[in-house]
């Protein structure tokens, strides 16, 4: 609900004419690099990120292991709705099923009632309940758009910051180069293939730099200078593009359409 909540927020600030088309796309896109970046996607479903909730705080390695369901749930919104709009249906008619079966006489709704409306169990077992990739390509190319995901160069695979003029490793991304090299969290970065390292711009430039040769890395753990060899590498994060290739496309026009076209 919260992420259904999310998609119609930002849509209407391209149906009300604050976003142009362009711009909403560019915010879509931006909020599915973050998802297909996340390598918690692959092990927690948004069914089950929306149930814990309550404890992600208290997750071990956060980092690999969580997915926000405000960011998962508004990209499974976008995608389910064109799916119905494919059908000839909409969420928007969803939402309005909602509104008169239960929000007007203030009646609960039960845990299933989205999907028993919608109708598309598969969807659900797969995309909500489930973990297989969400089906970019297809759903984006029934609006005209053509969805591309490039990934991104090598990197230090690890996420840093600073702590009293001291570079602290904060997470390490699994399968990234810091993971492999024997990084942990907490462990202070020295330097990195000889440059000293006291911000992210230094460590990040430093590893950018190396391209993908062996390099050493400089570190303290619990008080204890140490070094390892790192091999810069992808880390499976990626860059998305949302491109329109047809620029009158009917379902994605009535998608889209003005809130003051809506009136008339």
């Amino acid at each position: 609900m919260e992420g259904i909540t999310s998609y119609y927020g930002d849509l209407t600030l391209a149906r009300g004419g604050i976003w142009s088309e362009k711009q909403y796309l560019e915010h879509l896109q931006h909020e599915i690099a973050i998802l297909e970046s996340s390598p918690g996607r692959s092990v927690l479903s948004l069914a089950q990120a929306s149930f814990d909730g309550w404890l992600h705080d208290q997750m071990h390695d956060r980092a690999n292991a969580w997915i926000s369901f405000y960011n998962k749930g508004e990209i499974v919104a976008v995608l389910l709705d064109i799916e119905l709009r494919r059908q000839g249906r909409s969420l928007d008619d969803v939402m309005q099923t909602l509104w008169r079966d239960y929000g007007q006489s203030g009646r609960g709704l039960e845990e299933d009632a989205l999907e028993r409306i919608v109708g598309l169990p598969e969807f659900f077992v797969r995309y909500v309940d489930g973990l297989d990739p969400l089906p970019y390509e297809e759903l984006f190319r029934a609006i005209g758009v053509a969805f591309v995901s490039r990934p991104r160069g090598a990197s230090l695979g690890a996420k840093v910051k600073t702590s009293d003029g001291a570079l602290i490793v904060d997470s390490v991304t699994r399968g990234g180069a810091a993971m492999a090299a024997g990084l942990l969290p907490g462990d202070e970065l020295i330097a990195i293939d000889g440059t000293r390292t006291r911000h992210a711009g230094e460590a990040n430039r430093a590893t950018v730099a190396a391209g993908e040769r062996e390099i050493e890395v400089v570190f303290a753990r619990a008080g204890v200078v140490d070094r390892c060899t790192l091999t810069p590498r992808g880390d499976g994060s990626v860059d998305v593009e949302l491109n329109i290739i047809e620029p009158d496309n009917a379902l994605r026009r009535e998608w889209l359409r003005s809130l003051n076209d809506r009136v008339h």
